[in-house]
């Protein structure tokens, strides 16, 4: 998971059993201006029942081979909401407007602080059911209909193909990622969905383009 303090982002290593290093959250928080003991402070507050639903356990180990103390997710976004008052606000925010049934908004606001592994397997599954359009389509393209779509996602969301955005230096989803634009995966995320479902109604390439306000060789009557 990557939390944002400060408008710094930091990555937080996860172990096998999904726990999160909350010693690397701590170390995190100092870096970016906090309370350099913020883990001991925070630990020392919590009671027997907080520990135990949190996860809490401490390894002596070298930080390198897992020392630290390790939380399971309640207790990482506990730990992160107790050092940050912003982080604190946004889970308070985001939780209000699901109960008003914002959830559109809701997940606006959390990915403002944290961006999940689950923002990046939703562009997985949603680049593969728009692979799986478009070969029921059976749209072909010489070949390269799986990446002209992709391409065509990404240009609607950010305003560049992927090769000018990353520099030809790896995917757009792994570019967006280590840039930790929480805003802009949804936004390719939302362009992915919308061809899928162009390419379901019976739309071409250059009629999903228009949709997307991407200009082609063929659909500027289309976008006028």
């Amino acid at each position: 998971m990557k939390i944002t303090f400060n408008g710094n982002t930091f990555t937080i290593p996860t172990n096998e059993q999904g726990q999160y290093h909350a010693t690397a959250l701590s170390q995190a928080w100092a870096a970016a201006g906090g309370q350099v003991r913020a883990l001991d402070h925070w630990t020392r507050s919590l009671d027997e029942n907080q520990m135990r639903k949190f996860g809490a356990c401490t390894s002596k180990a070298r930080a390198d081979r897992g020392g630290g103390t390790w939380v399971n997710k309640r207790g990482l976004l506990a730990f992160a909401a107790y050092c940050s008052s912003e982080f604190e606000d946004a889970v308070f925010d985001a939780f209000d407007e699901l109960t008003k049934g914002n959830t559109m908004q809701a997940a606006a606001i959390a990915e403002s602080v944290a961006v999940s592994p689950e923002l990046l397997e939703k562009h997985d599954a949603t680049r593969k059911a728009m692979n799986d359009a478009i070969k029921a389509k059976g749209i072909d393209m010489c070949g390269k209909a799986y990446g002209n779509f992709y391409r065509l996602a990404c240009k609607a969301a950010t305003g560049y193909v992927p090769s000018v955005l990353t520099g030809k230096n790896g995917s757009a989803k792994e570019y967006i990622k280590q840039v930790s634009n929480a805003p802009c995966m949804n936004a390719l995320i939302a362009c992915m969905e919308t061809i899928t479902m162009g390419l379901k109604v019976g739309l071409d390439y250059h009629k999903v383009a228009a949709m997307l306000n991407v200009e082609t060789s063929q659909n500027g009557e289309l976008l006028g």
